[in-house]
């Protein structure tokens, strides 16, 4: 604290140190406060919309922030309420557009609380959503992880910066700005992805620490370079050779054994990463819930009864409903391949940003268009191995050759072998 002591060097001071000082107004309906400049960073508090902080001074996109308000501060639970937080500027810019899950009633009535009481409320409705299957509260568990420190991420970037030193990479411009929008993360779109997850993650899930650090690590890398670089990314793997990966919202992404046996270096994990990094920044996932809100508030009713009830499900009902939806995906297949194509050209936008070569991506999906020519898609579980790879190809390619001609990118080919190849 600096006293008033009657010296102009005094008043100097704190007149400029007041100057220096801002305040300004959280305006998503979900910001998160951490302990440093970083989505890696552990989460402090989530705070709502409307609430005024003191800017003390900023890093890169990021702000620190103290709290004022003393009745925001006896609402939280933090160990020491003085400490100072940090917030990316995205939660004070003013918000565009709105999520198509709004209206869904929300299981929590505040939102200033700690981390744990804010995931268990998450995990709460993601149970409900996911339609009270057994295994579903020790998968939530399985699905929260943290996979390395700040500091291990620090080294992984100086290491990053040291590889690509040299190369030509693209700037952010006007021609990119739908791949470089922020990506405004609800806690209601948390629940709804980390239900989604915890189904696909039923598959079976690989424990591999080692590797999911480090794809973990490539991940936020990525997301670092884009407009969602405040929201946390989180990589798994599923057992299984057939090679493929998928999204749901809320930032979770699955890779099978089969894609990343498929890589050959960083550059191609790294464009099949930012491929569904790019999914669910553009809210590819949230726009098929807006195109059916009928059947989805249908799903969370039907769950909710059956809990309510302990009617186990039918099993013929179940596989009436898997043909079903099998089904929507077939006739609903035109605008899912759209989504592929806008996915692909800002991924590779994004790995030019990152510094990785963008000719890796087009490089990985002629590689699974072998395979599936090789194995027969016909023969395979997965409805998204039948997507038009040959479309997504020459479009990769087009994208490359009109716009990313001049980038020049590195592949870390010794890294990923080090790190990513061996039995799993």
């Amino acid at each position: 604290m600096i006293r008033l002591v009657g010296t102009g060097v005094s008043v100097f001071l704190l007149v400029s140190l007041a100057s220096a000082q801002t305040l300004d107004t959280t305006r998503r309906a979900r910001n998160d406060a951490r302990e440093g400049p970083g989505n890696y960073y552990p989460l402090v508090c989530i705070l709502p919309e409307g609430i005024r902080v003191e800017v003390l001074k900023s890093e890169g996109a990021w702000k620190e922030i103290r709290l004022g308000d003393p009745t925001v501060l006896q609402g939280l639970n933090l160990k020491d309420k003085e400490s100072n937080l940090w917030m990316s500027k995205n939660c004070f810019a003013e918000k565009k557009g709105s999520s198509p899950l709004e209206g869904i009633s929300v299981p929590w009535q505040s939102l200033q609380s700690s981390p744990s009481g804010v995931a268990a409320a998450i995990r709460g409705f993601a149970l409900r959503y996911s339609k009270g299957a057994e295994k579903s509260p020790q998968t939530l568990e399985a699905l929260d992880k943290q996979f390395f420190s700040p500091q291990e991420y620090h080294q992984f970037r100086l290491d990053s910066e040291r590889l690509r030193e040299g190369q030509v990479r693209i700037a952010q411009g006007g021609e990119d700005a739908p791949c470089s929008r922020p990506y405004d993360l609800t806690l209601l779109e948390e629940a709804v992805g980390l239900g989604v997850a915890a189904q696909i993650a039923e598959r079976g899930l690989v424990d591999d620490r080692r590797r999911l650090e480090y794809i973990n690590l490539v991940g936020t890398y990525l997301s670092e370079q884009s407009g969602a670089f405040d929201a946390p990314f989180r990589v798994f793997v599923l057992q299984g050779r057939e090679p493929y990966a998928m999204s749901v919202p809320g930032g979770f992404i699955f890779f099978s054994q089969g894609i990343i046996d498929l890589c050959r270096d960083e550059a191609e994990l790294a464009g099949v990463l930012a491929h569904e990094m790019m999914h669910v920044i553009l809210g590819h996932g949230l726009k098929e819930i807006e195109k059916r809100p009928v059947q989805i508030r249908s799903d969370l009713a039907m769950a909710e009864l059956e809990s309510r009830t302990g009617k186990e499900p039918d099993p013929a009902k179940q596989d009436l409903e898997r043909f079903a939806q099998e089904a929507y995906e077939t006739i609903r297949k035109p605008r899912l391949q759209a989504y592929e194509v806008e996915a692909d050209r800002c991924a590779l936008i994004l790995l030019a940003k990152a510094g990785y070569d963008p000719e890796a991506l087009p490089s990985m999906i002629s590689r699974v268009k072998d395979f599936l020519a090789e194995e027969g898609a016909s023969r395979l579980s997965n409805p998204f191995l039948s997507m038009d790879f040959q479309n997504r190809y020459e479009e990769a390619n087009r994208v490359i050759h009109s716009s990313l001609h001049n980038a020049k990118g590195v592949r870390n080919q010794d890294r990923y072998t080090a790190n990513s190849k061996g039995t799993w």
